[in-house]
């Protein structure tokens, strides 16, 4: 405001100057003019900044994909046991996260896994030795095994350095948790609902199972409305026990393998920020292009 009554008293005084100078000062009073009104209109041009990194604060996610298991691995790396042809199943989660600096998150979750898979020609190490496989079986058999529990996790973003509007912004993630075993081994074309063997289900309800299970999976998150991301990431999960097909596994002396199995969850979802305030990391500043009426715009 100094500067603007300052120009005025200029302005002002003049007026009183000889005639033979205020063709100048009208020259000088004209290019301050001129050189005030493009400072101004170039500050001005400046735009807002963009919302191009990921919202903090408290998320809530909805998954759902596939999952499916890929091995299941001796100790020792010394094999790996592929008894069934594994096919994909649902997989539905739930999450609550917070992030506790721009590019770490933590959370809970809690989700379902359906592994499935078949075997046309079983020739399982367990059939002999184990007590519900004494004899051999000829018939094609089928697993279900439902997989569900808690896990926490934390997610560490990399810093996004991209010059775009609204990148991606990838992340990597680790968790652990508890898996609890709904799982049945039957025969493809049973005409009922008999299993051959199972735990937590059927006839095998009482005999319930659960252990650990860790998680490593990466993924990203992109911003699709206000308040709103689409979350994707792909999982490993890995456990300490070999019963991820429902058949446990045996050497050739009779013993029972230590193995840990590894199944996978494919899965894309919605995730909505519940603060009311959000701040907004890794903003970056568009510059605007010069005013096209400005004597010196060229494009």
């Amino acid at each position: 405001m100094s500067g603007i009554f300052n120009l005025r008293s200029f302005f002002l005084f003049s007026q009183y100057r000889k005639p033979e100078m205020q063709q100048t000062k009208r020259k000088n009073r004209l290019f301050l003019f001129l050189l005030f009104f493009m400072i101004f209109q170039v500050t001005a041009a400046q735009t807002e900044k963009k919302k191009t990194g990921h919202i903090t604060g408290a998320y809530f996610t909805g998954k759902t994909g596939i999952s499916f298991l890929v091995t299941e691995i001796f100790k020792g790396f010394s094999g790996s046991a592929n008894e069934f042809t594994n096919q994909p199943g649902p997989h539905i989660g739930f999450e609550i996260s917070r992030f506790l600096t721009p590019q770490l998150e933590a959370g809970a979750d809690v989700s379902f896994s359906w592994l499935k898979g078949v075997n046309n020609s079983p020739h399982f190490s367990a059939i002999g030795l184990h007590a519900c496989m004494m004899d051999p079986i000829t018939e094609p058999v089928e697993y279900n095994n439902r997989l569900y529990g808690p896990k926490i996790f934390t997610r560490f973003y990399f810093p996004n350095n991209s010059k775009k509007e609204n990148p991606a912004n990838v992340y990597l993630k680790t968790g652990f948790g508890i898996l609890f075993y709904e799982s049945e081994l039957f025969y493809r074309y049973r005409t009922n609902d008999q299993i051959i063997f199972g735990k937590g289900y059927g006839k095998f309800k009482t005999t319930k199972v659960s252990n650990a299970v860790y998680v490593l999976g990466s993924g990203f998150t992109r911003a699709i409305a206000e308040r709103v991301n689409l979350n994707a990431s792909v999982n490993l999960n890995f456990v300490n026990y070999d019963f991820l097909d429902v058949v446990h596994n045996f050497d050739t002396s009779g013993k029972r393998r230590q193995i840990t199995g590894l199944f996978s969850d494919v899965s894309i979802g919605i995730s909505v920020n519940l603060d009311k305030s959000m701040v907004t990391f890794n903003q970056k500043v568009k510059k605007a292009d010069p005013v096209e009426y400005m004597p010196f715009y060229k494009k």
